[in-house]
């Protein structure tokens, strides 16, 4: 990440990358080893191989120091698209009169599809945080709330 990219990054990201951080440093040893990443995963339930810890990092360090996760994730954060950006794409598929940015989930899901099965699984987890179910029991994605979460 060069100081362009780390500029980009507010006080506040940087406090939740360093929440975020802190959380997957098990041992609270100011780095992220593959046992730390092992052991966060467990305890949230996804179960990973050590092959796919190893991938998780960087090839050139057997674990992650603080200013190196954040150069990562700065990196990953300046590719996406603006909040705004993604309020737009989110409001052409819920209906004018809907402030609430409530979207059909089988009619994004058909959308999302087409992005290709390699982001099924991320769906599924971004799915499970931000639908609700409604009273004529369809499901609704709540995009207001994925905005808030994003845009923190």
């Amino acid at each position: 990440m060069d100081g362009a990219e780390f500029a980009q990054l507010s006080h506040a990201q940087i406090q939740k990358l360093k929440d975020a951080f802190q959380y997957l440093d098990e041992n609270s040893d100011g780095r992220i080893t593959k046992e730390d990443l092992l052991a966060v995963c467990t305890g949230l339930g996804m179960h990973k191989s050590e092959e796919e810890i190893i991938k998780m990092i960087p090839s050139e360090t057997q674990d992650i120091t603080f200013p190196s996760f954040l150069a990562l994730m700065g990196e990953k954060l300046s590719k996406l698209p603006e909040t705004s950006e993604i309020e737009n794409a989110l409001r052409s598929f819920s209906s004018p009169e809907n402030g609430e940015l409530n979207i059909d989930t089988d009619e994004l899901l058909q959308y999302m599809s087409y992005l290709g099965p390699d982001l099924e699984g991320d769906i599924e987890a971004v799915f499970k945080t931000f639908v609700t179910e409604q009273l004529s029991g369809k499901a609704a994605f709540k995009g207001n709330k994925f905005l808030e979460a994003i845009g923190e």
